[in-house]
Order: C-alpha cells, then sequence, then structure tokens
C-alpha cells in the first residue's frame, strides 16, 4: 500500500505458510476426489493419521474455477 501522504511504500503483511510433508501434498490434492475411508486406504493410514493431516490441511476451499 502506498502511504499518500509521505509518498513512501508500506510494508506488506506477511502471511504464515504451512510447509507440507510429500504425504500431506498428496492427501491435500486428492481429497476433493476421494472420501474418508478412501483416502485411509489409499494411503494407508489409519483414522487418527489422516485426521491429524486433514486439521493441518484445513477446511476444503470451495473454487469454482
Amino acid at each position: 500500500m502506498e502511504n499518500i501522504e509521505n509518498n513512501e511504500l508500506m510494508p506488506a503483511k506477511k502471511t504464515k505458510a504451512i510447509e507440507l510433508t510429500p504425504l500431506e501434498a498428496s492427501v491435500q490434492s486428492r481429497r476433493n476426489d476421494l472420501n474418508f475411508p478412501a483416502l485411509q486406504s489409499m494411503f494407508e493410514l489409519n483414522e487418527a493419521e489422516l485426521q491429524s493431516i486433514l486439521n493441518k490441511l484445513g477446511p476444503i476451499e470451495d473454487c469454482n474455477c
């Protein structure tokens, strides 16, 4: 953003990026297409492991791209 009075640029706010493991990234890419039991089976995870990953990823964004 620009400060009009001083004509100086204001620093942008930084957002915290979530670092994902390869497994978490794979789950994220498939969770729109597969239900919970299918994700468990595909990635050979128990319920607690998969739920932990899904909790870290947050809600699914509903994109109409």
